[in-house]
């Protein structure tokens, strides 16, 4: 047997409700697992051999040990093996490119956010009564409770312009959305930390402040200049002397936050993630590859936060070094997708197609893309025994709505018509 060696550890952090006590409900836990270890093994593929894999196998070669947890906050560690004796493609480190990948599916969300927009602004004051709102779990659209559309749309030609133009349209409900949320997690805190003391919390806030500010300025760190700047807003908005202790724990909630944020984030720059493609050796389209095969993992690797715990940590190597910081507020930005307003003519080739669940998988030629579908309940009540027995390894042309991701990127198809 070659001899092994690690190359690194990813430590998962999911802590707050239930995971405290070291409960998590599984299926959730069970689904964000299985995507880390295929994140993990496809960046260390990827990083030896310069190219996305096309699917995760034992010819991969990556060995991935998962360590269990222990009782309390739900961590558990993956750790990540190679033959010693093995060539590596690209020069970088595991860590380093774990942690680009990790940023770019995060899309800069930890930078630009109505928190970060207070403190560029120097408003240190926090609307208290959005920490009462009551957030609905939006239920997740099935082919069972999507209605009928009853106006017959227009239905137009599948294209990456359309597709743009449709997602602009919905984005301005969504940015709604997560400022909405933001301001809620941000006037809860403040909530929590006039309970333990304003003042005390806004000097705590203000230590952690200085970490940020003592990892920016590491020797090797390469910031971009919008770090750069909300980090300098930072320093003059904390030296702001608030006017009593609710004040302080405003002032306190938004640092904690901005803190949150940029920790991690300038965490990814000491470990050295960012890089051109020919400092490494890699190929421009290769990592756009690398980052869109991860983006879909990442909401997978997100899904728990939907239940049990309320905050999710990803650190590397040892120590851990926090990476990513991620609420449940940011875990429903990552995790939801938009379902289009319009419907489109797609042609696909069905690759296959359950007849129990009216669920399958196709190829988009145009964009030769492999996605799930799903058709319409009013649709599958039209359709006979036959046309349904047809739908598999067939071309097809589908009138359907996709649900896209915040890069526009489609996730599954809503299946409205088939095309006789």
């Amino acid at each position: 047997m070659s001899e092994l060696e690690k190359i690194s550890s990813v430590i998962t952090t999911f802590h707050g409700g239930e995971t405290d006590n070291g409960r998590i409900e599984f299926y959730e836990y069970s689904r964000s697992s299985y995507a880390l270890a295929r994140l993990i093994a496809t960046v260390e593929s990827f990083r030896r051999k310069g190219k996305v894999p096309g699917r995760i196998t034992g010819a991969s070669n990556v060995e991935v040990f998962t360590q269990l947890p222990e009782y309390g906050s739900w961590i558990y560690i993956n750790n990540l093996w190679k033959t010693a004796k093995e060539n590596v493609k690209l020069g970088i480190g595991f860590d380093a490119l774990f942690a680009w990948t990790t940023g770019k599916s995060l899309d800069n969300m930890d930078l630009f956010n109505s928190n970060s927009d207070a403190v560029l602004d120097q408003v240190p004051e926090v609307d208290l009564s959005a920490a009462d709102t009551v957030l609905t779990q939006r239920k997740r659209r099935t082919s069972r409770n999507i209605p009928a559309l009853r106006d017959e749309p227009q239905r137009r030609r599948l294209t990456k312009a359309a597709l743009a133009k449709s997602q602009e349209t919905q984005k301005a409900d969504k940015l709604s959305r997560i400022s909405l949320e933001t301001d809620i997690a941000v006037a809860r805190q403040a909530r929590r930390n006039l309970q333990a003391g304003g003042f005390a919390q806004l000097e705590d806030a203000r230590r952690s402040l200085d970490g940020v500010a003592e990892i920016a300025a590491s020797p090797g760190v390469r910031l971009f200049s919008e770090e750069t700047t909300i980090i300098n807003a930072l320093d003059k908005f904390s030296a702001k002397e608030p006017s009593s202790a609710a004040a302080a724990a405003e002032q306190a909630a938004r640092i904690q936050y901005a803190a949150n944020d940029l920790g991690p984030r300038l965490t990814r720059r000491l470990i050295g993630d960012r890089f051109q493609a020919d400092e490494i050796g890699a190929d421009d389209e290769e990592l756009d590859k690398l980052a869109s095969r991860a983006r879909p993992l990442v909401k997978e690797i997100v899904l728990p936060l939907r239940r049990t715990p309320t905050d999710m940590d990803l650190a590397v190597g040892r120590p851990g070094r926090k990476i990513a910081h991620i609420d449940e507020v940011r875990g429903r930005m990552i995790s939801d997708s938009v379902l289009s307003r319009e419907v489109y003519e797609i042609p696909v080739f069905v690759i296959e197609y359950n007849r129990v669940t009216h669920s399958g998988k196709c190829k988009i030629q145009s964009m030769d893309l492999d996605v799930p579908f799903s058709l319409n309940r009013q649709l599958i009540r039209r359709l006979s025994v036959k046309a349904i027995d047809s739908l598999k390894e067939e071309e097809k042309t589908f009138f359907a709505r996709p649900y896209l991701d915040d890069d526009g990127a489609i996730r599954s198809l809503i299946v409205e018509d088939i095309q006789d």
